[in-house]
């Protein structure tokens, strides 16, 4: 006589059991970073490290500098990214950014998890939900615009700064690969905005069967979404490409640090180096992504950028660090402004867009 198999394990047994293996492989993940994180100190000399970080000293504020001008920038390119101005103050909408951003480097998301967030805010601020949401995806889409033509200038410069150094061919090679990632993921965001994420999204589950019950359930809130993005593209065109050129702008903050870097460290590379260096410098940051803060990656990637250019491992180190204190630095910034703001509910974030959200603190 054959037993009976086995009934399937309930879903409330198996939520918390992936909960509990994906808290692992994040305890696992920060671990590797710190790792690696650690072996590259050691290896780069940390008295060299320190003898660098003394010689700038007390000029280290003045590296915020930079940063805060990226910050500024892009708040006031991410208006453009609405069909009109928003009622909501510049200010305002500049904490809402920073919250956001707070997650998107912090978090292992891809740089994404913050999108929701500052979505969720922008509603609870007083503006409509789908209004919200499409500019998030049109901020998303021209921030990215803007990065790959920022990557293409570095290429160019880094090619055409003398190097003896072999690494540089690889260094480049390596760079054009991450930006043909960012192309795909552009003309995926720009399709979306063109064609609109629900008939995107209901298109891939009509083919799938795939998420058959959410596409569903929040049906009139994406097709509110794609007629504010359709909107947004016929009524607004050039908002998209001022708002390009800005994040442009924003992104040359990048150079322009590691220009006051060397300076301060009485270093003085050509400006085709500087441009590279900057530019090069956001490749090593995306290739830990999906890493909290990119964690170990990002230094690793700036060891070898710095190395490609003839500049030692302290030094790329040193700048690492004080990058490193930056970022913690603007994160507790924005932690701090989404705390001011208020911080939303823990299901607040999966609400279909346009629908009644909870008031702070609830």
């Amino acid at each position: 006589m054959t037993s009976s198999p086995d009934p399937p394990a309930p879903e409330s047994e198996i939520a918390p059991a992936r909960s509990v293996l994906g808290r692992l492989l994040r305890l696992l993940l920060v671990g590797c970073g710190l790792a690696l994180f650690m072996g590259l100190v050691w290896q780069a000399n940390p008295s060299l490290v320190w003898q660098q970080l003394r010689a700038i000293g007390p000029w280290a504020p003045i590296l915020l500098l930079p940063s805060l001008g990226i910050y500024l920038v892009d708040a006031f390119a991410w208006r453009y990214c609405f069909r009109e101005a928003p009622s909501l103050g510049y200010w305002r909408l500049f904490l809402v950014r920073m919250a956001g951003e707070s997650l998107n480097n912090s978090l292992p998301s891809a740089y994404l998890g913050g999108e929701p967030l500052k979505a969720y805010l922008l509603q609870r601020e007083g503006l409509a939900g789908p209004e919200g949401i499409a500019s998030v995806v049109v901020g998303k889409t021209a921030l990215t615009v803007a990065q790959v033509g920022f990557l293409f200038v570095g290429m160019t410069c880094a090619l055409a700064a003398t190097s003896s150094h072999a690494s540089l061919p690889a260094l480049v090679g390596g760079s054009a690969l991450v930006a043909t990632l960012f192309l795909g993921s552009m003309a995926l965001a720009y399709l979306a905005q063109r064609r609109g994420p629900g008939r995107l999204l209901r298109t891939f589950s009509e083919r799938t069967g795939l998420l058959t019950t959410f596409v569903e359930s929040r049906a009139p809130a994406l097709d509110s979404l794609d007629q504010t993005l359709s909107d947004y593209d016929v009524q607004a065109p050039g908002r998209f490409w001022l708002a390009t050129g800005l994040f442009l702008l924003a992104w040359c903050g990048e150079f322009l640090e590691i220009a006051l870097f060397c300076h301060l460290s009485g270093l003085a590379p050509s400006w085709l180096a500087l441009i590279a260096l900057g530019s090069l410098a956001t490749v090593a940051k995306a290739a830990g992504l999906f890493l909290p803060g990119s964690l170990g990656v990002q230094e690793g990637g700036n060891v070898l950028l710095f190395l490609a250019f003839g500049l030692s491992e302290a030094l790329a180190m040193t700048f690492s660090l004080v990058r490193r204190a930056r970022e913690l630095l603007w994160i507790g910034f924005g932690l701090l402004a989404l705390s001011y703001l208020g911080w939303p509910a823990r299901s607040a974030l999966s609400a279909p867009a346009g629908g009644k959200e909870p008031p702070p603190g609830e």
